[in-house]
């Protein structure tokens, strides 16, 4: 047996992680998912945003709150100690920025 082919889950694992990956699709349908080795759960959206966690549990908490779903700081991130928002509101924040720039380049008359 290769050591990808242990490492690939079986059985039971295998059910959860698909039932997991399942909830993660339904609950984020405007988010891509995929399991790597079996240790490092990935979401991606759009061409900038990774995220990655070895378990669904910590990369659902690095996720966006669902609405109407309201996460204090610690329950949000593992590591809430960290200045560093989470990667999906630096994303929202460089939005809003560009955004803004945009608007305020297009509202100037240069001559």
């Amino acid at each position: 047996m290769t050591e990808q082919a242990r490492r690939l889950p079986t059985g039971d694992a295998e059910k959860t992680s698909s039932e997991e990956l399942r909830r993660l699709r339904q609950d984020y349908p405007d988010w891509g998912f995929l399991i790597v080795d079996d240790d490092r759960w990935t979401a991606v959206r759009g061409r900038r945003t990774l995220l990655q966690a070895p378990t669904p549990q910590e990369l659902r908490r690095e996720l966006p709150p669902l609405p109407g779903e309201e996460r204090t700081t610690a329950d949000a991130r593992p590591d809430a100690g960290s200045s560093r928002p989470p990667a999906h509101e630096r994303d929202r924040r460089r939005d809003e920025r560009r955004e803004k720039t945009s608007r305020d380049l297009s509202g100037s008359s240069i001559t």
